[in-house]
């Protein structure tokens, strides 16, 4: 996605506190825990009024799951590459905005 605004990690626009990623996968022992290889904090691209994050991205739906492939697959499209959308594909965005603001 590129624009003329700036990257922000912290949305002063909206002053809404950051959005967080958490992303679980599976311990040796099968245990659902939380992965620390993909950073929690995201970077948003501010437009006015609001701020637009990617959270996630995979190249098909449904998305193969077994031995983080999906994490991996991710990682290789950071911090580019990811259009609108991708066909056949899964994009996760989330817009940060607060009600009644004015967006013009």
């Amino acid at each position: 996605m590129s624009s003329t605004y700036e990257s922000a990690s912290a949305p002063a626009q909206t002053g809404l506190p950051p959005i967080r990623r958490v992303i679980t996968t599976h311990d040796n022992d099968g245990n659902a825990v939380i992965s620390e290889e993909i950073p929690q904090t995201l970077q948003g691209v501010e437009v006015p009024g609001t701020v637009i994050y990617l959270g996630y991205a995979l190249n098909q739906s449904p998305d193969v799951l077994n031995n983080d492939q999906d994490l991996k697959e991710y990682e290789d499209r950071l911090p580019h590459d990811v259009g609108i959308s991708i066909p056949r594909g899964t994009v996760l965005r989330v817009s940060d905005f607060l009600p009644g603001q004015s967006h013009s």
